[in-house]
């Protein structure tokens, strides 16, 4: 039976791929506060004190909360669920290829990764780790936009302008 003693991975062009995962990841539940400070009109301060320590599924579970307030239920709400499944999807994809324990055999350094099932399989490629990254790197992206001059920004623009343009309950 082989043994197994935990290890970092060796090669130079694996350990830069999981920094750029994780990089990339952390740069999506920023964009997730700042969508956020977006939909409650917060400073940044205080919208950065109300997130602090939420990880990204709670922090997807807030952004659906106060999007459903500052936007409605229609179709933007529903193309930021969209958006917000993706994330889903590559935090789950991020979570199983790194999440593991890894490690190397003793009898042959082989590197290896403990799943959460308890199996010990090969690490993820590099190819696998850079296309998680630029997933990522494309919903940040798709988010941002959303809320900084896309659809979002549009629908509240227009609630905006319909507050303004609405009665007035001034004298006169």
């Amino acid at each position: 039976m082989q043994m197994y003693t935990m290890d970092l991975p060796s090669r130079p062009d694996v350990l830069a791929a999981i920094g750029e995962v994780a990089v990339r990841h952390g740069q999506l539940d920023l964009v997730l506060r700042r969508l956020v400070h977006t939909l409650t009109s917060m400073d940044i301060q205080e919208t950065d004190a109300a997130t602090e320590g939420m990880g990204s599924a709670e922090l997807r579970d807030h952004v659906k909360v106060v999007a459903r307030k500052a936007i409605g239920k229609g179709e933007p709400y529903l193309k930021l669920c969209a958006l917000l499944t993706r994330a889903k999807v590559a935090t789950q994809h991020r979570n199983a290829l790194l999440h593991g324990v890894w490690g190397a055999g003793l009898d042959d350094g082989e590197t290896v990764v403990r799943r959460a099932d308890g199996a010990f399989g090969p690490p993820p490629s590099v190819a696998d780790l850079k296309a998680l990254a630029d997933e990522l790197a494309h919903i940040t992206f798709d988010i941002n936009t959303a809320r900084r001059s896309g659809f979002i920004f549009v629908e509240q623009a227009a609630r905006a302008a319909a507050q303004e343009g609405g009665p007035r309950n001034d004298a006169g």
